[in-house]
């Protein structure tokens, strides 16, 4: 029977693509490279937007390469050293890449609660009002929109690990007593002919 944390870091490896949704990081990639210094006062907050289009872009990529050398390898059923040094480069590239996009998900979480809550008085999205700071609402928008999404993306896929997990235990209890059946089976069939 395999624990829990176990079952999730099997389903971990095997994800290797960006966590982020394509289409709300290009809507963040391109608000980030329409940025003007009176689009929004936090540098920071635009920055992220296009340190997580960076990443994503990346990802996509790498993942591209490595597939590729998969199906190159596959189509002549020989791995060269070439091809097993990308597919493994790739592989371990990734991972380090999806690990560094998670906090940037909490970075937004942050921007997001610190404009709307925590601020809330010193941040403004009207342009003509003086003496607070201003960020144009659509940059604030599509960050609320990316990580709303994150977050119901992300507590999709953990539901159905657990799913997945109580299913395949289940089953493996089903699978341990069928095999124990089957060897008492086999030994009390030893001395047979049949």
């Amino acid at each position: 029977m395999v624990s829990f944390p176990t079952f999730c870091l099997a389903r971990f490896k095997g994800r290797t693509g960006s966590i982020f949704l394509d289409g709300l990081v290009g809507g963040m990639f391109l608000s980030f490279l329409l940025d003007t210094k009176e689009k929004c006062e936090d540098k920071d907050f635009t920055m992220l937007f296009f340190y997580i289009g960076l990443l994503h872009f990346t990802s996509k990529t790498v993942e591209d390469m490595t597939e590729y050398s998969e199906k190159a390898s596959k189509r002549d059923k020989v791995i060269t050293k070439m091809e097993w040094f990308i597919n493994t480069l790739g592989f371990y590239t990734l991972h380090i890449i999806r690990l560094v996009q998670y906090p940037m998900v909490l970075a937004l979480g942050y921007y997001i609660i610190k404009i709307n809550l925590l601020e809330r008085n010193q941040w403004t999205h009207d342009k003509e009002e003086k003496g607070k700071k201003f960020c144009e609402a659509n940059n604030v928008h599509i960050a609320e929109m990316t990580l709303i999404f994150q977050l119901v993306y992300g507590s999709l896929i953990m539901m159905t690990w657990v799913v997945m997990w109580m299913v395949d235990r289940e089953d493996d209890l089903a699978e341990l007593e069928e095999q124990k059946q089957w060897q008492e089976e086999e030994q009390r069939q030893k001395g047979t002919i049949w």
